[in-house]
């Protein structure tokens, strides 16, 4: 099971009363099991091109993953090879 966590921050502009966003920093936190860090970064790629969140900021948007790998367990490496095995 992948953990996800984000830290965001973010620079202003004021004029008069108003304030809207200069740039919005996100820092996603991504721990995964036996997944490549190609694969997890155009997962994260994906994510960010159709979310319509990110779609609806005006202002620059800027991702820093800490994309970490860890190696595949013994028991999800078994049931890799089982579904492969039921494919042939």
């Amino acid at each position: 099971m992948p953990k996800y966590k984000n830290k965001v921050e973010w620079r202003s502009a004021h004029l008069d009363r108003t304030s809207w966003f200069k740039q919005v920093t996100i820092r996603p936190r991504i721990v995964v099991r036996g997944k490549s860090r190609e694969v997890v970064q155009r997962a994260l790629d994906m994510a960010m091109k159709y979310s319509t969140i990110n779609q609806s900021f005006k202002c620059k948007v800027v991702v820093e993953p800490d994309i970490i790998i860890n190696p595949p367990t013994r028991r999800s490496h078994e049931s890799l090879s089982q579904t492969n095995n039921d494919k042939h």
